[in-house]
């Protein structure tokens, strides 16, 4: 089953970008978790947890980045994996497209989308 093929369809509007791929398997929310944690040296639990640690907080900040961009999940779903609310991850998803700036923050995502076989997202 092809990933991110070049046949597109309609556009999505809460996407950063105004494309929705046709026939595309879109990662889990628990491939993507299991990813970030991989990729970015956090733990589940402290990934879950309300820690404020810079590492775990740019881990949650990919999390959210990936999961808005690349899944089909509404905000409510995508908070319920990490048990966060769904305001949680609107903020959230905006801040992280806030530090696209810091190459080693794109270093970490660019990591955690090569893992999920994903095109880069930004």
């Amino acid at each position: 089953m092809p990933r991110f093929d070049d046949v597109f369809e309609k556009k999505d509007t809460h996407r950063m970008y105004d494309v929705t791929y046709k026939d595309v398997v879109y990662p889990s929310l628990d491939e993507i978790i299991c990813a970030v944690c991989k990729t970015n040296g956090v733990q589940l639990h402290e990934l879950l947890s309300t820690r404020r640690e810079q590492r775990i907080v740019n881990a949650r900040y990919i999390y959210y980045m990936i999961a808005t961009e690349c899944t089909r999940n509404s905000f409510v779903q995508i908070g319920r994996a990490l048990c966060k609310d769904h305001s949680t991850i609107i903020t959230g998803a905006k801040q992280a497209k806030a530090k696209l700036g810091d190459t080693n923050w794109l270093q970490q995502l660019r990591k955690t989308t090569e893992l999920l076989a994903l095109p880069m997202v930004a």
